[in-house]
């Protein structure tokens, strides 16, 4: 398989990884345009592999576990001008999307525990698959996805009365909304 036939197919797939990994469009498409130029550059070696979709995808999650490390990887904040807009703009709180809630509530966690909730409920990965592409044990992993589980329960409640259900196993139907949210 050349790079360019798996690009066609295979590209759609990665696109929607690194959009749900990133949280942001733009990020997603700077992730995977850098993730496809390393497997390009390295290609004759990835084209031979058995499974050369999910080392790619391991690239794309290796880069964007790695941003946080680089000193060129930046975030602007734009400070407000102090002009006030002709007209109020519509008052959008209570249209917000379940998925939108849910990309915000996954940009609150540490990247490594992100991964690894996005890579179970979004692409269904196992324990050892997971823990394979983050480089770490089984155990960690299911320890970031009880964690980062915990910490969507508590945000997505309020940080309320749920810190009590917060805890990994406490409610099974918690856990269970929490997971059909995340699988959304």
């Amino acid at each position: 398989m050349t790079f360019d036939e798996f690009a066609a197919s295979e590209l759609p797939a990665l696109a929607r990884y690194a959009r749900t990994l990133t949280g942001d469009r733009q990020h997603a498409h700077d992730v995977l345009a850098e993730a496809l130029v390393t497997a390009h550059l390295r290609w004759h070696k990835i084209g031979a592999m058995q499974h050369p979709a999910a080392y790619v995808r391991r690239i794309v999650t290796t880069t964007f576990l790695g941003e946080k490390r680089r000193w060129s990887t930046r975030h602007v904040v734009l400070t407000p001008t102090g002009e006030l807009p002709e007209a109020a703009s519509p008052d959008r709180a209570g249209n917000v999307d379940d998925r939108d809630e849910l990309r915000s509530l996954l940009a609150s966690l540490p990247r490594q525990v992100r991964a690894a909730i996005v890579m179970r409920y979004y692409l269904g990965l196992a324990d050892r698959d997971i823990a394979a592409e983050l480089g770490c044990a089984e155990v960690t992993v299911r320890s970031y996805i009880s964690r980062g589980i915990a910490t969507l329960q508590v945000a997505g409640s309020g940080g309320a009365d749920a810190s009590a259900d917060a805890r990994p196993g406490a409610s099974s139907a918690n856990r269970a909304a929490v997971e059909r949210r995340a699988v959304r």
